[in-house]
């Protein structure tokens, strides 16, 4: 229990600082927006990314998270399924 709560921490740990970059890259590129995009081309990059985020989230359902969780705790051992689990959850987000 306390090593699965170990590895649960690291990833966490990982993932919230891989987001913390990701904002900070967005910040620090916020002058070079405001400087070299008209306010029309601003709002059009915005609706372009939203749209992206919100077809993201749609699209993608929580596979990633799924098929990772049944790597690790489902079929720790069978390769086989590993593999099966892996091409669906990649298929299935192609599709969508």
């Amino acid at each position: 229990m306390a090593s699965t709560f170990q590895k649960l921490s690291k990833s966490t740990a990982i993932l919230s600082g891989a987001n913390a970059v990701q904002a900070a890259a967005a910040f620090a590129l916020l002058p070079v927006y405001t400087r070299y995009l008209t306010p029309a081309d601003y709002g059009l990059a915005e609706l372009l990314i939203t749209s992206i985020t919100l077809s993201t989230i749609v699209t993608g359902q929580g596979i990633p998270s799924a098929v990772g969780r049944r790597l690790n705790f489902v079929y720790r051992d069978d390769n086989d399924a590993q593999k099966t689990s892996v091409s669906t959850g990649i298929a299935y987000l192609i599709f969508c």
